[in-house]
């Protein structure tokens, strides 16, 4: 397997990942899938919101692959749709790839 060691969370925290996964966290997390994860609203899930800040606080991603919670979403979350509007925007003004 071939890793790559880049900065993610923080500046000064350098990190390594496969270099097959980098950039898929949100493809295969369950969370952004599911209608509690409103990141920045007070009906954001606790779990992972919780799991969130062990992530920043330990310098990892964490993709959840299961939880008791799930409730499929039937529409991007405004998390999702906000950054689709803005990932568009930067890849046709600036003609770069952002994952």
């Amino acid at each position: 397997m071939k890793y790559q060691y880049y900065i993610h969370h923080s500046e000064y925290v350098p990190v390594w990942v496969r270099r097959s996964l980098k950039g898929k966290h949100r493809k295969f997390c369950l969370c952004h899938d599911c209608s509690r994860f409103n990141p920045g609203t007070k009906e954001h899930c606790f779990m992972a919101q919780q799991i969130y800040g062990i992530d920043i606080s330990l310098e990892m991603v964490t993709p959840v692959w299961e939880c008791p919670r799930f409730i499929r979403r039937s529409r991007p979350s405004l998390f999702e749709r906000v950054f689709g509007a803005l990932k568009h925007w930067l890849e046709k003004t600036y003609h770069v790839h952002v994952v």
